[in-house]
């Protein structure tokens, strides 16, 4: 059983978005997606013709190409981001709880706003 996750790494604005899509391979498919820290949201996405009748665990979407269970979320960025951060996705097997796929985000302020405190 695999996992993979892209893209593993990205820079996000302030309410910027990025897709991103985790492949199993080698299991049957569910997936449950968390993002640390709770910065930012994501929000799951059908793709693929199958996804009508395919079992969708956790709210992701699911499609099935050769074999290969798919499924994509999309993360948006918080509307204020005062400071550089780090955030990072995280898709889990539902079968297997320690096979899991990464993708680290990097949110960052506006030009000339790294380290201003706002009250």
């Amino acid at each position: 059983m695999t996992l993979r996750l892209s893209p593993a790494t990205v820079t996000l604005g302030s309410s910027q978005t990025q897709q991103f899509t985790v492949k199993i391979t080698n299991s049957p498919p569910g997936v449950a997606w968390s993002v640390s820290d709770n910065k930012g949201a994501i929000a799951y996405q059908a793709t693929g013709t199958n996804a009508a009748d395919r079992s969708v665990v956790g709210n992701s979407a699911t499609s099935f190409s050769s074999g290969i269970f798919a499924s994509t979320v999309t993360y948006t960025a918080p509307a204020e981001i005062t400071a550089p951060q780090q955030v990072v996705v995280t898709a889990t097997s539902i079968w297997n709880k320690n096979v899991v796929a990464r993708a680290n985000i990097t949110l960052r302020p506006p030009f000339g706003l790294t380290g201003l405190r706002l009250s």
